[in-house]
């Protein structure tokens, strides 16, 4: 808990000493909330009934997609991200030789990544709630439970993403691939029934799609974990899958890369 609570530390006050870029972010993610809402009265002044499952809250419909999709980009690169920047401070080496295991040095170093967009969320969440009286039904219980399983889904792809880099260096085909399909298919800014019918089918293939659909569910309607129960299952039956095989891939490339003594290089 120590080693996690120093990789926190050091990310705040990276981020915090570039006062002017902190604040610039906090501002742009103002101005991103209040482009949703307006964005939201143009959709609700067309055609509103494919929002008909959301109440036609067109408004909440898209801050949680796009807040969704931020999130899944955050997953997919962050251990990869995280493992770039150390190999090019230098200072990869230190990890291999540090007590604590390497998967859990990358672990820790992204929590601060994941910390700082929690709380720039939660603040769009209550300015569109309380400023411009977008409403939200939330079951609590259901969103953590949700948005804490599709992240741990996700990650096992990320710690693969990681692995690749490990031995590449640069180019993350599986982080752009996956982060290209769950913007376009998985109903991030739209719908999935505005698509063709064989795309619809991708779609469903695709876990972020169900994980979506949960969250929005749980968001906007008040959904219980009962209520989404089947997309629970797809989530840990994804999670099952992908966690063991990203924290295989990413110790094989770390071994791979120290067999060629290309650990340091960037």
């Amino acid at each position: 808990m120590y080693s996690a609570w120093v990789f926190i530390k050091r990310g705040f006050i990276h981020n915090t000493s570039y006062r002017l870029a902190f604040t610039l972010n906090f501002v742009n993610m103002l101005v991103g909330a209040v482009s949703f809402y307006y964005l939201s009265r143009l959709i609700e002044a067309g055609n509103s009934s494919l929002l008909a499952e959301y109440g036609n809250n067109a408004a909440a419909f898209i801050v949680v997609g796009t807040t969704f999709n931020s999130f899944i980009s955050l997953a997919l690169r962050s251990y990869s991200g995280s493992v770039s920047s150390e190999q090019a401070l230098g200072i990869i080496e230190h990890w291999w030789m540090a007590r604590t295991p390497l998967t859990l040095l990358v672990i820790y170093s992204t929590f601060w990544e994941f910390l700082w967009p929690v709380s720039t969320s939660l603040v769009t969440f209550v300015m569109l709630a309380v400023a411009f009286q977008v409403h939200f039904t939330v079951d609590l219980p259901a969103t953590i439970i949700i948005f804490l399983l599709t992240l741990t889904s996700i990650s096992g792809l990320g710690m693969i993403s990681a692995g690749v880099i490990m031995v590449s260096k640069h180019g993350d085909p599986i982080g752009f691939l996956w982060g290209v399909l769950s913007g376009l298919l998985s109903g991030v800014y739209y719908p999935i029934t505005v698509l063709p019918d064989w795309l619809q089918a991708v779609s469903m293939a695709l876990p972020t799609t169900h994980a979506l659909r949960a969250l929005r569910a749980a968001l906007i309607n008040g959904a219980t974990l009962y209520d989404v129960r089947w997309e629970l299952a797809i989530l840990f039956l994804f999670t099952v899958a992908t966690v063991p095989l990203g924290l295989w891939a990413f110790q094989a490339g770390f071994n791979r890369a120290r067999h060629e003594g290309s650990l340091a290089q960037y």
